[in-house]
């Protein structure tokens, strides 16, 4: 049961949208350093970050790294990961309060019904609340609060991910040019493969929103951490 957790981990902790804008995310706005708070490990807009929520992805990360006998850990790659853990909650938190801003919710019945999907949380292909329970307490070391409320957040990343990507236009003119880059000797496919390209061009337009709009929320959002030791 617990290899079948760590096989769909990543599906369960890390929203796409997260995974998509974190290498972007590394340079967003400017983080005030502050002295260190036990109780939280940073704030965005004034709404902290428990150091309880900070320790739960740092683990699931050590974990992870813990699972490729390859990887040397020493006090830099700690650092570097502590980083991760706490840009991943930044980012999460972020796109929280901007989700708010737009209305967008997340029901507990899309939220239930996402959880029930998770192959992980399942007995013969049917949810198991039991099962669910186990692996929450004895594996991931979360209540089903702390566990629900997470995933709902990241729905909600998702959602505004969507909305921002239905905004997204096209040109036909731009998928010829792309197929011409890509086969500039063979041009009797393209019929075969515009909407294949499309996709592609799409998400590469929807990239380019992404940062733009990061670039314009780093103005507006005051983040102060409280891990000084990460900034050394």
């Amino acid at each position: 049961m617990f290899n079948l957790l760590r096989q769909h981990q990543r599906t369960i902790f890390v929203a796409v949208v997260v995974i998509f804008i974190i290498g972007i995310f590394v340079g967003f706005g400017s983080y005030f350093f502050g002295q260190r708070n036990t109780d939280r490990v940073a704030s965005v807009n004034g709404v902290p970050i428990s150091n309880r929520r900070f320790q739960l992805v740092y683990e699931r990360i050590l974990d992870n790294l813990r699972q490729n006998p390859d990887i040397q850990i020493d006090d830099n790659l700690l650092k570097e990961k502590q980083r991760e853990a706490l840009q991943d909650l930044i980012s999460e938190e972020v796109l929280w309060q901007e989700a708010r801003k737009y209305n967008i919710t997340v029901t507990d019945k899309e939220l239930a019904a996402e959880i029930q999907r998770y192959p992980a949380f399942q007995t013969n292909g049917q949810f198991d609340r039991r099962r669910y329970f186990q692996i929450l307490f004895q594996v991931l070391k979360m209540t089903p609060e702390e566990f629900e409320e997470s995933r709902r957040r990241q729905i909600a990343g998702i959602k505004l991910r969507q909305l921002l990507a239905a905004t997204i236009y096209v040109d036909p003119l731009d998928v010829q040019i792309a197929y011409q880059m890509k086969n500039p000797k063979e041009r009797k496919k393209f019929a075969e493969e515009k909407d294949k390209l499309a996709e592609e061009v799409r998400q590469q337009k929807l990239a380019a929103v992404f940062a733009e709009w990061f670039k314009y929320l780093s103005a507006s959002y005051k983040i102060r951490v409280y891990l000084t030791e990460l900034n050394r």
